[in-house]
């Protein structure tokens, strides 16, 4: 990596790795409970969210780990 003098950065002088900046379009519908789907562009996926809003399920992405109580 190597510093960026403020040109592919969006903060100028940013210590960061330069890298081409894109926008997508996102969409997120609430399904009830504690489901949401995520989509942008062909892709979707339902996720789901525990208690604390913290993701549980993110299918083709990550699983969270339930807590044991341990």
């Amino acid at each position: 990596m190597r510093p960026d003098p403020g040109g592919g950065s969006p903060w100028p002088g940013c210590p960061c790795p330069t890298w081409p900046w894109s926008s997508s379009e996102q969409t997120y519908t609430p399904l009830g409970g504690r489901r949401v789907r995520y989509a942008s562009g062909s892709f979707s996926s339902d996720v789901v969210f525990d208690g604390d809003r913290l993701v549980l399920d993110h299918p083709g992405l990550a699983t969270g780990l339930a807590d044991s109580g341990t």
